[in-house]
């Protein structure tokens, strides 16, 4: 329902009229208008604030009593009264809390009027959406104009033609950087705060990063969490207005937030109901084992919650007091299951350990049921319903939340590829099973106006978003986006099948031919065509160059001249190069227009190129002539 007020004669709204007298009639628009919201989207492809919701999902629930110690603190508080900008970095190991204090925090400065000016970012090295700085300049840009529309327009009409060109290539992080400084000096804007949560998982630029955080320090007040790091902290050192707060010095208060933790997640156990005894002597073993890791408390209580009331106390006492060995422990059991189970177990860790983002659970399937296919051991097909037990056989260490899934923790994950890789399976041999797999479904699964759209003229932003049910490119959104990433280290596999999908007409070229365009249509659906393609098409253009110049690092290293690999890729070369291009000349079309790739792009790509020739006439049979 739209909000109006009478004033003077006048209706005061959303899109109301304002008349002034007989001189004038002034439309007031507080809406955000489409071509800021697109622009949003363009700046970041996350929302901070579903990003929380997510990780108190996850994490939660929220306790006050265990949190709210920090925002008692002395050293919080000095930072968060002052006048004068500045930064507090709280530092701590993995598992003390950390993301959930900041949680906590953002939703005290929410839940008492000081959030207009706020923003946030929650990094997670396990997902490339959400690791990188220029994911996190753009999250705290998309914080803070949400809030200031007459901002947004501005910054918008200022970037917007420059963001075109540049958003996620090389000059990104600059330009975000710049628009993040015009936010913050705006005299419109006081009292900025940005709170950036896990800065060691910031996988990619973290010391330009740290670099525009030490630069802003004097008008922002930064809020920081990471590990403790050297590096972060030689950086930090340059801030002149500067607080720490180190967990390890707090440990009382983070004894007591533990206990009070335990508390709560004792009582929802089953195996623990209505026996005070067995629950007292729970919270004592769980108390005196946490060592103020409240991860390592999350992990005990799944178990816990798998566990029957006459097996607790055993689950206790052999559950070991530190995270690693506890992890371990995790792995070991999957070690001693049936052969089966044991196989799922390698196979499920082996997918989710080498994505480069967390799995939807149909995402997941098309990786499980291509390793199996043919294996008259396991199922021809499996369901989602398979993937879900298949999960739980792993044990705590993989969770699912919102049918995606997820490892527990970072540190889960860390310890997997460090501990367990080659064990379990070899990374680039992975590699290789993924890229296999994506291409195969791409196969399957891609086809023609997928959506069924017709409309050539219809825009990204008329297109409705799909539930995952109803969606067609649902099970192949990951394949779409990291085949080539897959491809690319995949190729160092030393039983690479180079003759089997480099050379002309074999899988790769064949897999162009029928289905480049379906491939750039499935990315522009998914609001993931730039610079994803570009950067895809620009990548596999190296490959082959690498291919044509140096041969393979496998079986059959060296053993084909270079002369003859030239001649037997020079028309994959050739196809990827007119690839290349056709995306980046019409980038900003396809981008807004998914259709229009089968209409103007075809129409005004040169006669010359590959793109044309291999597609002009079967898209003119499948659409008719261009309008």
């Amino acid at each position: 329902m739209e909000n109006h007020r009478n004033f003077s004669g006048n209706t005061l709204g959303n899109n109301a009229t304002v008349n002034q007298g007989n001189f004038a009639q002034i439309t007031v628009n507080t809406n955000t208008s489409n071509a800021d919201k697109s622009f949003l989207q363009e700046i970041s492809k996350t929302d901070p604030f579903y990003d929380k919701k997510r990780i108190l999902t996850l994490k939660g629930p929220l306790l006050w009593e265990s949190f709210s110690w920090i925002l008692r603190h002395q050293q919080f508080n000095e930072w968060r009264h002052t006048k004068q900008s500045g930064v507090l970095w709280i530092k701590g190991d993995r598992g003390k809390g950390k993301t959930m204090l900041l949680c906590g925090i953002v939703e005290d400065f929410e839940q008492n009027s000081q959030s207009e000016n706020l923003s946030y970012f929650f990094c997670q090295a396990t997902d490339y959406r959400i690791n990188t700085a220029a994911a996190v300049v753009g999250g705290l840009i998309k914080s803070l104009l949400k809030g200031h529309p007459r901002l947004l327009s501005r910054v918008r009409e200022n970037y917007e033609d420059k963001l075109k060109d540049q958003l996620d290539g090389a000059n990104a992080l600059v330009i975000l950087c710049d628009i993040f400084e015009s936010i913050i000096n705006d005299p419109g804007l006081n009292d900025v705060i940005c709170v950036v949560d896990a800065l060691d998982e910031c996988m990619k630029d973290c010391r330009h990063l740290l670099n525009l955080i030490i630069k802003t320090s004097g008008h922002v007040k930064w809020l920081l969490s990471s590990r403790n790091e050297k590096d972060i902290e030689k950086m930090l050192d340059q801030v002149p207005q500067k607080l720490i707060l180190e967990l390890k010095q707090n440990a009382e208060r983070i004894s007591t937030s533990i206990d009070v933790y335990i508390r709560h997640h004792i009582h929802e156990i089953e195996a623990l109901k209505d026996d005070e005894q067995l629950q007292a002597k729970a919270l004592d073993i769980l108390g005196s084992k946490a060592q103020g890791t409240f991860l390592w408390v999350a992990l005990v209580v799944e178990q816990l919650h798998k566990t029957d009331c006459w097996d607790v106390e055993n689950v206790l006492e052999e559950v070991p007091k530190d995270l690693q060995s506890l992890y371990g422990l995790i792995l070991d059991r999957t070690e001693k299951l049936g052969e089966r189970s044991k196989e799922i177990c390698r196979v499920l860790l082996s997918i989710v350990t080498t994505a480069k983002r967390p799995l939807h659970l149909r995402e997941l399937l098309v990786f499980i049921n291509s390793h199996w296919k043919g294996d008259r051991h396991f199922k021809t097909t499996y369901v989602l319903r398979d993937v879900r037990d298949m999960v739980k056989t792993c044990g705590s260490i993989l969770s699912i939340r919102d049918d995606t899934v997820y490892f527990i923790h970072q540190s889960a994950k860390d310890h997997v590829v460090e501990n367990a890789a080659e064990r379990i399976f070899p990374i680039l041999h992975q590699h290789y099973k993924m890229f296999e797999a994506s291409l195969d479904a791409m196969s399957d699964v891609l086809e023609y106006d997928i959506y069924g759209l017709e409309d050539p003229a219809i825009h990204i932003d008329a297109i409705p978003l799909k539930d995952v049910d109803s969606d067609p490119l649902a099970s192949i959104r990951y394949c779409c986006v990291f085949w080539v990433e897959h491809l690319v280290s995949g190729y160092q596999f030393e039983g690479f099948e180079h003759s089997k999908y480099l050379k002309d007409d074999k899988r790769l070229h064949s897999f162009f031919k029928e289905k480049f365009l379906c491939w750039i249509e499935s990315l522009s659906l998914m609001r993931s065509f730039y610079p994803q393609a570009q950067d895809a098409l620009q990548k596999f253009k190296d490959l082959i160059e690498s291919y044509r110049g140096n041969g393979s690092i496998g079986s059959e290293a060296f053993q084909t001249p270079q002369l003859q690999r030239e001649s037997e890729t020079q028309g994959l070369k050739q196809f990827t190069d007119d690839g290349y291009g056709f995306v980046r000349n019409f980038r900003e079309p396809v981008a807004y227009w998914p259709l229009q790739l089968y209409f103007s792009a075809i129409s005004f790509e040169q006669d010359s190129s590959s793109i044309r020739k291999t597609f002009e006439w079967t898209v003119r049979e499948k659409f008719g002539p261009s309008p």
